[in-house]
């Protein structure tokens, strides 16, 4: 074993250490305050109720094109990509009203 081993292990325990603490630390506060366990499945919930309406409103067809490096997409691939990008629609719409609600309350104030 030379120094290089042991600079790989100790790394990896270096590594290890804070995904467990980053695992571990949420889940200890959610059982100590279960009303931020609500809050939080309540926004999870949300947004995957978004992305689920992008899915199902997405189609699966896929197109065949005339490119230099032929690339096999599955009409699945197609729907998730689609309805990724339906949900990002549909978010970046939400941000926006949100921020014209907040504007014009602010200015009736």
């Amino acid at each position: 074993m030379d120094l290089i081993d042991i600079s790989l292990y100790v790394m990896y325990v270096f590594i290890i250490i804070p995904i467990v603490l980053v695992i571990v630390f949420p889940i200890v506060q959610m059982i100590q305050n279960p009303e931020v366990l609500k809050k939080t499945l309540m926004a999870l919930l949300s947004i995957v109720s978004i992305w689920l309406i992008g899915y199902f409103l997405s189609g699966n067809e896929t197109e065949v094109y005339d490119l230099k490096y032929k690339i096999a997409i599955s009409p699945l691939t197609s729907q998730v990509v689609g309805g990724s990008l339906i949900c990002l629609y549909i978010l970046f719409v939400i941000s926006a009203l949100v921020i014209v609600y907040s504007t014009i309350s602010k200015i009736f104030k």
